[in-house]
């Protein structure tokens, strides 16, 4: 039998809304995907540790795991959070998709113009 889940990587932050956005992101795939392991692990500044969420994963004894790189680019903090869901899988027998950084994500790009645009009309 598959089991599918997905682990999001990202910075962290130590203002709290940020990670209060990051749960409600987790709900929403959560609901929408109807999977129910849907973790995200962080670098810095807050619980739970990028090696903390892979190892929850790991425990779901999962066939696949999508890793989301919440970050821009492809850049030191992102290969550094790779590499540390590689380390705290160690030699798990789940399958690992990463998935590109969402910078050059078609959606991001949009989104950023609509928020320009929204700027624009409230002066």
């Amino acid at each position: 039998m598959t089991t599918v889940g997905i682990l999001l990587v990202a910075h962290g932050s130590n203002v709290p809304e940020a990670e209060v956005e990051m749960r409600k992101l987790v709900h929403f795939l959560r609901t929408t995907t109807g999977m129910q392991t849907v973790e995200v692990g962080y670098l810095a500044y807050i619980a739970p540790s990028i090696q903390e969420a892979a190892k929850v994963c790991a425990a779901q004894k999962l066939t696949d795991l999508f890793v989301v790189p919440f970050f821009l680019s492809d850049g030191f903090l992102c290969k550094k959070a790779l590499r540390l869901v590689r380390e705290a899988l160690g030699d798990s027998e789940v399958n690992l998709h990463v998935t590109e950084p969402l910078g050059g994500a078609p959606e991001l790009i949009e989104a950023v113009l609509d928020g320009v645009r929204r700027a624009d009309q409230t002066g």
